[in-house]
């Protein structure tokens, strides 16, 4: 089902609609890289936090109509588990 081109193209921005959405558009491809990146950082075991952005690390999967980046936050914060356990280490 996901396979062909891995050029990829998206728009993310406010639905112009209603600002309380967000709007992703994009074609098959960007939506089969969407999903692999969102399985792709459930898995990883490192870093609870990963981002996308217009203006900066991976900025070329952008259109120029996008406004919006996007940050994935995986729940259970490592960070916070790494901060309580220096702490209580002190």
């Amino acid at each position: 089902m996901c396979g062909g081109s891995r050029y990829i193209r998206l728009t993310i921005k406010p639905l112009q609609e209603d600002e309380s959405y967000v709007l992703i558009e994009g074609d098959q491809t960007a939506f089969c890289f969407l999903s692999d990146l969102f399985a792709a950082h459930a898995e990883f075991e490192k870093d609870c936090g990963f981002e996308i952005a217009r203006k900066g690390r991976g900025n070329a999967l952008f259109s120029k109509g996008s406004k919006l980046g996007l940050h994935l936050h995986r729940l259970p914060c490592v960070e916070k588990k790494k901060s309580k356990d220096n702490t209580s280490k002190k």
